[in-house]
């Protein structure tokens, strides 16, 4: 498992840790789980837009924005 050492505001860090202990979560978890929604949200739009470079782009990403 690789380390990432972030470093934030401690008005951003207080904010993190509230919002990690309403859910239950270290704020490294916390972190980590924005982190694989955000990777998974990114490689849904790679896929989508491969798939679109066969047809409308602009129509195909548009309908992308609506649900996402």
């Amino acid at each position: 498992m690789g380390t990432v050492t972030l470093q934030v505001s401690n008005e951003k860090h207080e904010r993190l840790n509230l919002i990690a202990n309403e859910r239950g979560l270290s704020v490294a978890h916390l972190i980590d789980e924005t982190m694989s929604n955000m990777l998974a949200e990114y490689e849904a739009r790679k896929r989508f837009e491969n798939r679109a470079k066969q047809g409308d782009i602009k129509r195909a990403m548009e309908l992308l924005d609506r649900v996402l």
